[in-house]
């Protein structure tokens, strides 16, 4: 990334003081081929765990190009979870933008509280029917569906929706992932490989390819192909190792603690997995990759029956927390 490209994010990335409405006179034509640069330039910098001037080149493509989801799903994220007081802030820069389809969906997801997602799906109900063609509310509604109940009876509507969510929205990572694993937790084993080798051609930044490369993997293991699904996670290895960035390392070794089929291994290398990846995200400043792991860590040793273990891997995360002054959004 250019220090000029960088200097124009930052001034096209201002964000609205509270209560200001932007002019939709006053938005440019969309430039996609600019907004597709600064998208990936920010996830070069998610790579090296640098996720502030990421936030700044999100905001930026979005000002290039406001129709793109995949952009929007960045911001938000990168500003909810990763900023103080961060679901604040985006609510404010959502009420902020100028009226489109896209923007009522995504204000009508972040309307609700975090831990009751599922009562924004009226809303989108009713934005689906309204505005067919739009993406947003089929991808929000792909997501919440998985909370519905009784779950048999939503399980072959949401993957209908997380179809829908693919070609509507072919460049958002989560919709092929999702898809593929749905696919995959329904026996579709041919399928879910078919959309995980797709997902990889269609979003090749190693930031999304080496997750889906190894989920695709993990189908394989779970098919019956191990040797396949080993030689897979090597050639895996050696890119992660080639590409020398944190958070790319990062990524695959999230991945790699459940890459295994065999239970009595399965505890010893998720131990091990998360212990490398608190380090690695400690070492790098990455308090909120640090805070997922020493809270999923806790957890899982509290279901374990390790009451000391998980309160010092849970002390760890309040104080992670409370460091950084994460709300609880």
């Amino acid at each position: 990334m250019t220090p000029a490209l960088f200097l124009a994010a930052v001034l096209a990335s201002a964000v609205p003081a509270p209560g200001a409405q932007e002019s939709p006179a006053a938005t440019p034509a969309p430039d996609s081929v600019l907004a597709r640069r600064l998208y990936f330039a920010a996830l070069d910098r998610q790579a090296e765990f640098d996720y502030d001037s990421s936030l700044t080149l999100m905001r930026a493509a979005r000002a290039a190009d406001p129709s793109d989801l995949a952009i929007h799903d960045q911001v938000i994220w990168l500003t909810a979870d990763w900023q103080p007081d961060g679901l604040a802030t985006v609510r404010r820069e959502y009420a902020a933008l100028p009226d489109s389809p896209l923007v009522g969906c995504l204000r009508s997801r972040l309307a609700v509280a975090s831990d009751n997602e599922a009562a924004a799906a009226p809303a989108l109900f009713e934005l689906e029917s309204r505005y067919p063609d739009e993406a947003c509310p089929v991808v929000l509604l792909s997501r919440l569906l998985r909370v519905f109940k009784p779950e048999h009876e939503w399980k072959v509507r949401r993957l209908d929706y997380l179809a829908r969510a693919v070609e509507l929205a072919p460049g958002l990572p989560g919709a092929r992932t999702h898809y593929a694993a749905a696919l995959a937790d329904e026996g579709r084993f041919d399928e879910a490989d078919r959309a995980y080798a797709e997902a990889v051609a269609a979003l090749q930044h190693p930031m999304y390819a080496i997750p889906l490369h190894m989920r695709r993997a993990g189908t394989l293991i779970v098919r019956g192909d191990v040797a396949e699904a080993e030689a897979l996670r090597r050639a895996v290895e050696q890119a992660v190792e080639r590409d020398g960035r944190p958070g790319v390392r990062f990524m695959y070794l999230r991945e790699l603690g459940s890459f295994t089929n065999v239970p009595a291994q399965m505890l010893g290398s998720m131990d091990a997995s998360l212990r490398a990846q608190a380090q690695l995200a400690r070492d790098h400043g990455a308090w909120l990759w640090e805070w997922y792991v020493h809270y999923g860590q806790g957890m899982r040793l509290t279901n374990r029956g390790e009451p000391l273990a998980a309160l010092a891997e849970l002390d760890r995360a309040v104080h992670l927390a409370d460091s950084v002054g994460m709300p609880g959004n």
